[in-house]
């Protein structure tokens, strides 16, 4: 759960990648998501799954938290560059 606290957290302030394992191929995947500016949705890290806006394919997606594997803040990047 506190992993799905800090994802939260950095995407309300920016982008993060995340890698997870698709459930319809079991193959690893990777997506860039944000809960920023008009893109924020009220969620709770104790929910099985999060919900984000994905910037590369401009479109809301849903994953379950338990696929997640990794995950890169790339807005603190952004801001420390």
């Amino acid at each position: 759960m506190v992993m799905i606290e800090n994802i939260l957290s950095a995407m309300k302030i920016g982008n993060v990648k995340l890698g997870y394992t698709s459930l319809v191929s079991g193959k690893k995947k990777e997506v860039t998501g944000t809960l920023q500016g008009d893109k924020w949705v009220l969620q709770h890290a104790s929910s099985d799954n999060i919900t984000f806006w994905d910037t590369e394919n401009e479109k809301w997606e849903s994953l379950q938290c338990n696929t997640i594997y990794r995950w890169f803040n790339e807005g603190a990047k952004e801001r420390s560059e």
